[in-house]
């Protein structure tokens, strides 16, 4: 820090005091226009005392430097008003998007209703809840070939409870399609229905929707033109991601008594296809 000092030129330590108050109130003006009058004489009066005592002409400076603090207060005056305009132009605007911002989070609160934690009382509504789920667990079904092959309870369990539905299921024309329309439509506009029963008729078809696209890439290949490490996992992940959704939904409804809402993306899209009532 010394050496600093000392390798410093001599006209930078040669700078006044009176050049340093100048520096200050300078600074203070640019920092705090509210200060700007004080501050303006005070410049002014220090400017006025150094050129008189510089140039010996006393009245012409007191003249010049009286002319420059008008001209000073004047401009700031100017300024002044302009930062008061600005602040209320702001303030409108803050205001009206405000107002903008509170009534769409009215509408959005209209529309989602946020009934979350209201627990469904009601036991049959509640059964009625989960009927919706059949429709995904019916179509992915075929995506726990390979579990059930290494887990033989829980094949046995499908044997039992799944696969003679799915037999009919899928012989019977034009029955998945059926079961798709009644659960979409059916329930979309039947406003004498209870609402909780419509949310999980929405988000079921939402979530059979997700299984589209793995069957269709699934019946673009025959049985061996995929070799077993490719198919098995890929069938296995399209198998624990949906029957995770459905075994929360069902629990959520039948044994919780909630709504099943934390689904991601789904959830929110079910309750914008239910609408507000």
């Amino acid at each position: 820090m010394t050496a600093s000092y000392v390798n410093m030129p001599p006209l930078s330590l040669s700078l006044s005091f009176s050049s340093s108050i100048r520096c200050w109130l300078l600074l203070l003006l640019l920092l705090n226009p509210s200060c700007n009058m004080s501050l303006t004489r005070a410049l002014m009066t220090q400017h006025h005392v150094l050129g008189t005592k510089n140039t010996g002409g006393g009245h012409q400076a007191f003249q010049t430097s009286w002319s420059a603090m008008a001209s000073e207060k004047r401009l700031q005056q100017g300024q002044q008003q302009q930062r008061l305009t600005t602040i209320h132009t702001r303030t409108s605007t803050s205001t009206t998007r405000s107002s903008s911002s509170s009534s769409s989070s009215t509408r959005l609160n209209l529309w989602s209703r946020n009934d979350d934690d209201d627990e469904i009382q009601d036991f049959g509504i509640r059964l009625k809840c989960c009927f919706p789920y059949m429709l995904p667990l019916l179509d992915g079904d075929m995506f726990g070939r390979y579990i059930y092959e290494r887990i033989p309870p829980l094949g046995f369990v499908d044997d039992i409870l799944l696969a003679p539905l799915v037999n009919i299921y899928e012989h019977v024309p034009f029955l998945n399609l059926l079961f798709f329309v009644a659960l979409t439509l059916g329930t979309r506009f039947n406003f004498e229905m209870d609402r909780d029963i419509r949310f999980n008729a929405q988000q079921a078809a939402l979530v059979d929707v997700m299984l589209i696209l793995p069957e269709l890439i699934g019946s673009g290949f025959e049985e061996g033109d995929v070799p077993r490490y490719l198919a098995e996992p890929s069938c296995n992940f399209v198998w624990y991601a949906y029957m995770t959704a459905v075994w929360y939904c069902v629990y959520s409804n039948l044994v919780k008594g909630k709504k099943p809402s934390d689904i991601p993306f789904l959830s929110n899209y079910a309750e914008t296809m239910v609408g507000p009532f």
